[in-house]
């Protein structure tokens, strides 16, 4: 019973010793890893149990191995990428795109090596592809780079103009509207920050840029055009009479009044539409 005692100890010491022993930078062990994914995975591999231990009392009292490995990296997932992929120069003419990610800086073909520096040739983020949007099959598609569930329409706001489509609606109405959803068996739907809901332009696309999941509906214009305008809950702190807005016409912020007869405002019939998030 001793024994066990005692080894159960030592287990225990060497981990505790083990999980504050985990920074610095990665220097890879003789035929091991340069690092371990799992907390507590001292010798890299796989998983964490007696042997790590072992590892650990190594390190401490024989230096063999000389040092223990750090936490491996977390891998960039939750930022996406934009969705371009088309390649110009400073003037604005098209040029070859050529993938340059993992290459040295800067990616060697071209006259202009800075050139490749460009979104489109480094794609940086989680893929911006056909794997990034889960259709639910229930009104609601989830994103798979960010974890969050959206709604697949445009939020259902009353069509007092009879066009077939959801009205535009001020900052509150839309926060409201957000506030009493109850849309696919959940009730904790809002409205997204700016941040998430800019996640989701696709800058690879024309207007709507934005999915080909998502079905948003639009803002006539007198020219026969749609303007894509939709609701963040984040206020603009320097004008708090107002608050930020995604536009999927043009992949821009604007920054409406919330409520549109603010003496202050010059378009009076500017609202935005809401697009409904959960997560």
């Amino acid at each position: 019973m001793k024994k066990l005692f005692v080894a159960a100890v030592l287990f225990t010491v060497g981990l505790i010793v083990g999980l504050q022993l985990r920074e610095g930078p990665p220097t890879a062990l003789a035929g091991g890893p340069a690092c371990s994914a799992e907390n507590g995975d001292t010798n890299g591999d796989g998983s964490v149990n007696i042997s790590d231990a072992v590892t650990i009392l190594g390190n401490l009292f024989l230096g063999k191995p000389p040092q223990l490995p750090p936490l491996c990296a977390s891998s960039r997932t939750g930022l996406p990428d934009t969705g371009q992929n088309q390649c110009f120069d400073c003037e604005g003419n098209s040029v070859p795109c050529k993938s340059c990610v993992g290459e040295p800086r800067a990616c060697q073909g071209f006259d202009e090596p800075f050139l490749s520096l460009q979104d489109s040739m480094q794609r940086t983020g989680c893929a911006n592809d056909a794997s990034r949007f889960t259709d639910n099959g229930d009104g609601t598609v989830t994103d798979n780079c960010t974890g969050l569930q959206w709604l697949q329409d445009t939020g259902e706001t009353p069509d007092d103009n009879l066009d077939g489509h959801p009205d535009p609606v001020t900052w509150c109405k839309a926060m409201e509207f957000c506030q009493d959803l109850v849309f696919a068996g959940h009730s904790d739907w809002r409205m997204p920050n700016v941040r998430e809901l800019q996640s989701l332009v696709d800058y690879g696309r024309l207007a709507p840029m934005i999915a080909p999941e998502f079905q948003l509906a639009g803002n006539p214009t007198a020219e026969g055009q749609s303007v894509y305008d939709y609701w963040t809950s984040t206020s603009w702190i320097e004008k708090p009479k107002r608050a930020f807005g995604v536009n999927f016409s043009f992949g821009t912020i604007s920054f409406p009044f919330k409520d549109p007869d603010d003496p202050e405002n010059l378009f009076p019939d500017q609202k935005l539409r809401v697009l409904a998030v959960r997560g």
